[in-house]
């Protein structure tokens, strides 16, 4: 998720003497403990993809998520991916199969606006950017670790009406950019136990179900 941005000498320089940023950081608690305040929420979205080498790629998707790791998320493109918290399992229409793994969340790739909003608090420094949206403010996330790890930076757009996540980027040292733009965002949504649990009746009939716990 992500892309590699010029800095200037002066940016530069203003990131060096602003790591941690109070502005930024109160817009940030403001938005992860907005989230946290919902049991449930149901976003849709438009997720796309960048890069040097001629990626260009994109499509929508809807996430219903309840608590911190359950998630249902299903997209245009064929792929469905459901969490209750121990089990994953990863569904691609093309393929007709569904693989079941057990849950990882240290290596799990699916960023809910809650993960997002949650990342500034380890590994990362947080500045204020400039928005070129009039109705958002724009915080930079950038890894402590910036020379070395793949992500280089995360901007994270968060609307001045109600302190809500509207996009997110996630820039990589590669060139590649991956931006997800929240079209909708619903807290408090109904949900039932059955829409995060890994079983064949999730799915279509037919599909080959793959236990690889």
């Amino acid at each position: 998720m992500k892309s590699i941005l010029s800095i200037l000498l002066l940016s530069f320089s203003l990131l060096t003497n602003a790591q941690y940023d109070p502005s930024a950081k109160q817009h940030l608690d403001k938005l992860s403990n907005k989230l946290k305040s919902y049991k449930t929420f149901k976003s849709v979205f438009v997720y796309k993809m960048k890069g040097p080498t001629g990626l260009d790629e994109s499509y929508q998707g809807t996430v219903t998520v309840s608590g911190n790791n359950k998630f249902h998320l299903t997209t245009n493109s064929g792929i469905e991916v459901i969490c209750d918290g121990e089990n994953m399992c990863n569904y691609n229409e093309e393929d007709e199969e569904v693989m079941l793994y057990e849950f990882d969340e240290s290596e799990d790739g699916i960023m809910t606006p809650n993960k997002v909003a949650e990342m500034y608090k380890e590994g990362f420094r947080y500045i204020m950017g400039t928005s070129e949206d009039p109705t958002t403010h724009l915080v930079e996330l950038i890894p402590d670790k910036r020379d070395t790890e793949a992500v280089v930076k995360i901007k994270i757009y968060i609307k001045k009406s109600d302190g809500m996540i509207k996009k997110w980027e996630i820039h990589e040292r590669t060139g590649n950019k991956y931006a997800v733009d929240v079209k909708s965002f619903t807290p408090n949504v109904a949900v039932t136990d059955k829409q995060f649990m890994c079983v064949p009746s999730n799915f279509p009939a037919g599909v080959e179900f793959n236990d690889l716990r």
